[in-house]
């Protein structure tokens, strides 16, 4: 009996100090041809969250932004405590900043909205919207200099300037996103001149705006004054990547496509504008119809897009080319999962995601699933086709509902040539462009390949209908006589 006893109390005192395996806080998904969601294993899990309490400077206090510079040092934007933490690639805290000086004099940020920051020139710029600028400081908490409404006739007296968010390219250009300002963004250059806007966003309208645009042509100046006009959407966030382009997004509650795009320098999209980026349609989200509206993105080093929708609070992760390769994250009051997620960037691999709400860091490591998918797509994209055919195998094991390793197989089987099988696995992908393609290759190497022998085919059938034509009567003639059995 004291056997079973000492056994029992053994058994206890090993499960308490071996915790049972964590359930997975979210379901795997990913989106087939059919815009179906369908279940899939998680491409990123959650492995740390991250509070002001556990880096021992109190509880942060509705945050606004994160940012990661060229260091891999982390930006968290304190806004309610009007302060910036900053923490080292693993997490750890390097210091505080929550008093700035102007000239001297105390300058607090008030009501700040964006953070972007250049180690190498000492430099964070702070979109501090309640004091109306964009605040340049060192790493001491000196402001440096000021940026105030630009003074040009295209911002009238009335608005006022109110910088949320802020990204800064390799020339030291400003490109700032402004409340009240829908002509795109702000952009100042590295000596504080206007250079005007840049990026526009076009207006989206729907089939009843359209309509009343019609209509507005049969009324009168007076009668268009009671009507309501249309503004072009402002973007809600941007990424700056590491060749100067921008990456923005739009939150268009009643519209998915172009949510997200790429601009380059010319202020031109380079990302297709006729996908439906985050959520593909409306669904019912706690009893309310509810559709995507990506607040934030991110890009890492190797070209992975990851679109943070606060409606949803799902991660949505596109290749460079805009492939859906899925989605991870979730609404919830559980641990790893979100309230009112804000903001969100990447850092040696990780995903990092601000909670205002929750007032923490959640950070987001990629699963074995995910891995492969990215080996895959990495070895095709640096032209290591034969490479990428082998994780794309373990994707396709790990999951066969997964149309894109079918994709992913074929697309490494065209560009070494094997187009039969290609075009296989782009028909179980159900991807008829690329299948069209492989097709097409695949019947011109056939033609290639037995071009002899179709050629002699083809000039005995000519010889043979030739001699047949010109010898018909001799030919006839000689059946007749057979059929009378006479000899020739």
């Amino acid at each position: 009996m004291k056997i079973k006893v000492m056994l029992l109390t053994f058994m206890i005192a090993l499960l308490s100090v071996c915790p049972a395996e964590a359930k997975e806080p979210y379901e795997g998904k990913a989106y087939n041809t059919y815009n179906e969601k369908i279940p899939s294993p998680n491409i990123f899990l959650p492995q740390k969250v991250i509070t002001g309490i556990d880096l021992g400077i109190g509880q942060l206090n509705k945050p606004a932004d994160v940012f990661v510079d060229s260091n891999n040092d982390i930006y968290i934007l304190d806004t309610g405590n009007n302060r910036i933490v900053i923490l080292d690639q693993n997490f750890k805290l390097k210091r505080t900043l929550d008093k700035f000086y102007l000239n001297g004099q105390e300058s607090p940020l008030k009501d700040a909205a964006g953070i972007f920051a250049v180690p190498d020139d000492n430099k964070i710029y702070i979109a501090d919207r309640g004091n109306e600028r964009v605040a340049v400081s060192d790493y001491n908490g000196n402001i440096i200099r000021e940026e105030r409404k630009p003074k040009t006739e295209y911002l009238s007296d009335d608005i006022v300037f109110a910088p949320r968010k802020i990204v800064v390219n390799s020339i030291g250009t400003m490109f700032v996103l402004s409340d009240n300002i829908n002509q795109g963004m702000v952009s100042i250059d590295s000596e504080g001149v206007f250079q005007g806007f840049f990026g526009a966003e076009k207006i989206q309208l729907t089939a009843q705006q359209k309509a009343d645009l019609m209509w507005r042509k049969f009324l009168t100046k007076e009668q268009q004054s009671y009507t309501s006009t249309f503004q072009p959407t402002e973007y809600t966030n941007l990424f700056l990547d590491s060749e100067d382009f921008i990456y923005t997004v739009t939150s268009l509650e009643t519209y998915t496509k172009a949510q997200l795009k790429r601009l380059n320098p010319n202020g031109k999209n380079i990302l297709p504008e006729t996908v439906s980026y985050g959520n593909r349609s409306a669904e019912m989200y706690n009893n309310v119809m509810t559709v995507s509206a990506l607040i934030d993105v991110t890009v890492d080093k190797d070209g992975f897009i990851y679109a943070l929708d606060k409606n949803f609070g799902r991660i949505y992760m596109y290749d460079e080319q805009a492939w859906d390769l899925g989605m991870f994250g979730k609404k919830d009051n559980i641990w790893g999962t979100f309230s009112e997620p804000v903001a969100i960037e990447n850092v040696n691999g990780k995903i990092i995601v601000l909670d205002n709400a929750k007032a923490n860091l959640t950070v987001f490591e990629p699963t074995e699933y995910g891995r492969y998918i990215m080996d895959a797509i990495n070895y095709h994209y640096k032209g290591r086709y034969e490479q990428a055919k082998e994780p794309w195998q373990m994707v396709k094991n790990l999951n066969n509902n997964y149309e894109w390793a079918y994709a992913g197989i074929g697309r490494a089987e065209h560009m070494v040539g094997e187009y039969k099988e290609a075009m296989e696995n782009f028909k179980k992908a159900n991807n008829k462009s690329l299948y069209s393609i492989s097709k097409k290759k695949y019947r011109n190497y056939v033609l290639k390949k037995n071009f002899t022998l179709y050629t002699c085919t083809l000039l005995f059938l000519l010889i043979g209908g030739y001699i047949l034509i010109r010898k018909r009567k001799d030919i006839a003639k000689f059946i007749n006589n057979k059929k009378e059995g006479r000899s020739v």
